[in-house]
């Protein structure tokens, strides 16, 4: 897809890649139907997240975007019935 990632765990644009990655799989797992799942894992990432979202209010659309061609991109290669079913908005 000819992303950028940030350079380390922490770092701003490591995590917006991040949150792109959480709401592509989450996008992906509720197509296929998989139960969401919270972990304590997912606390740590939330805190570089509202950092991103408090500094870049318009970051959440754009990561929304991103994981919206991503998930389009993997489902090209999935079954033909998933991948013509619209993405949720």
């Amino acid at each position: 897809m000819g992303r950028t990632f940030g350079q380390r765990f922490g770092d701003a644009a490591y995590a917006f890649e991040e949150l792109v990655a959480e709401i592509g799989s989450a996008a992906i797992g509720l197509r296929i139907g998989l139960r969401p799942q919270i972990r304590d894992s997912h606390a740590v990432y939330l805190g570089h997240w509202v950092k991103i979202l408090k500094d870049r209010p318009g970051a959440l659309l754009e990561a929304s975007g991103h994981a919206k061609r991503a998930v389009d991109h993997l489902l090209a290669y999935s079954q033909p019935a998933l991948a013509s079913q619209p993405l949720a908005a």
